[in-house]
Formats: structure tokens, sequence, C-alpha cells
């Protein structure tokens, strides 16, 4: 029986954190612009000397209330030592992990799977312009050697949007957003069965049998992301729109995060670190 391939380093690293990587640029894939996770309460304490050499000085928590509230105790270990913590929901009160979308799948999605993911990511886009304004405000005013981790509770759908913005924002080409979004089915193998494991229980007793449609929601396909970097064209004139929009950010801004994203990958006074695939 053929045995899977392990996660490939760069941009994977081995934290303990599902889906934990580097978000880098096609033409720099060493040299991170941010970092991005799934649930990072998970982080193995043996590794956090590794985690503190990736100068990663604040966290953004994008999930919900009632999304932490569901890790019971382990809630405890969402603090990091050594950084801060920033709850930013895109959602306050409503639970929007994959697992919630799914269960939702009827309400977005006719058998194209492509559909009802872009109609599940402009909702979240809907309603993620303070969220996102948080991380982006950031990256214009960090200072240097400062990195930041972006998560929620898989790192896919709303960790996922944000990343394709700040590389739509400096120019990267759809190909390569969505190839670099569609790294988590790799990210989230192992989550992944244990998610189904659950859902497809679930499904037998009350959410219509819809296997299918179950696992396409859970899934991080290229097209998906190519097609909603359509819609955010279509609907918000691109990134910048977006920032513009729904982020309340003026020219300067935009300026000032474009460039410091970029100096992330040229000057030192951002990212003189490249991340090591020893981590």
């Amino acid at each position: 029986m053929a045995t899977q391939d392990p996660l490939p380093t760069p941009p994977f690293l081995d934290l303990g954190i599902h889906n934990f990587r580097a978000l880098t640029l096609p033409s720099t894939p060493t040299l991170p612009l941010l970092y991005r996770s799934a649930d990072p309460s998970t982080l193995d304490p043996a590794r956090l000397p590794a985690f503190k050499s990736l100068h990663i000085t604040t966290v953004f928590d994008l999930r919900s209330t009632p999304e932490i509230a569901k890790l019971g105790a382990r809630a405890q270990y969402l603090e990091i030592e050594g950084t801060r913590r920033v709850h930013a929901p895109v959602f306050e009160d409503q639970d929007y992990s994959p697992e919630s979308l799914a269960k939702r799948y009827k309400d977005y999605a006719s058998m194209d799977g492509t559909v009802g993911f872009v109609k599940a990511y402009g909702v979240i886009l809907e309603h993620a312009g303070p969220a996102f304004g948080r991380v982006f405000a950031w990256l214009r005013d960090r200072s240097g050697g400062e990195m930041c981790l972006v998560n929620c509770s898989a790192g896919k759908d709303r960790t996922g949007l944000l990343c394709a913005l700040v590389l739509m924002l400096v120019g990267v080409g759809d190909e390569d957003v969505a190839e670099e979004y569609a790294l988590t089915e790799i990210g989230l193998r192992e989550w992944r069965k244990e998610v189904m494991g659950r859902l497809l229980e679930e499904s037998k007793a009350r959410l219509g049998g819809d296997v299918e449609g179950l696992r396409r929601m859970v899934e991080a396909r290229k097209e998906s992301m190519l097609a909603t970097i359509e819609m955010i064209r279509e609907k918000y004139a691109g990134a910048e729109g977006y920032l513009r929009k729904m982020c309340g950010f003026g020219d300067e801004d935009i300026s000032e995060i474009r460039a410091n994203i970029t100096d992330g990958v040229k000057n030192p006074k951002f990212s003189g670190h490249a991340f090591k695939s020893e981590l």
C-alpha cells in the first residue's frame, strides 16, 4: 500500500499545529510575509523554542466566541508565551468553522461545489472587513523584525481569504494565489479524516446523507479560489477595492500596507531571517 508523502518544508512547519505554514511570494519562497494556521492551541510545548525563532509577536484569531468555547479546557493554551493574542472574530456569535459550513451545505450549493464555495466565501467577505482590517493595520504599522500568525479553526476559509487578499494586493497572479490556497489540502490531511468521520455520522442522522457535498465543503480546491478571486474583482474591484470599501483604508494606508508587505521580503528591517526547513 502506498504511503502518503510527508508535509513539505517549506512552507509547512512541524509545530504540532495543523496547516501551519508561511505565506510567501512565489519569487521568494523561503521568506515569510506572515504565518497562517489552524487552531494554534495544539502547539507542541517542545516546539515552543522553534515557534519563538519565527519572530511571531502577534496572533490574530479570526474565530467566533462559540468556536473558541468549544475548545473547553484547551482554550487555556490559546495564549502563546511571548506573543500578543488579538481576538478579531469575523463572526462574533456564529460558528463558521468548516464543520459548520458543511452542515449548512444545502443552503449554499448546487451540485457544483465551486458555486457553493463562492456563496459561502461571499458571506465571509461581507462580514470580515473589521477583522481583516485589524490584520492589514498591523501590516501597515508593524515594527522591524515582527511577524504575525493568522488563524481560524482550520486555517482554510477565513484565513485563506485573508491570505488571498494579501497576495492579490501585491500583484501575485491568480494561479499562484489559488495554488497557495490549495496547499491546505496537504496541511489538513489528518484533520480532515477526523472531521469527516464526525460529519458522516451526523449526516446519517440529520444531514441528508450528502456525503459528496460534505466532502467538498472541507476541501480547499484551487478552482474554488479562482472563482472566488473573480467574485472579489466583480464585487469589490479587487483586493484594493475590498480594503477601501470594507476595511476603511485610504490611498496612503494602502500604499503603506503594500510597501510593508513587499519590504518584508526585500528589507532586513522586516524579515532579515528566512524560516528554516529544520523547524
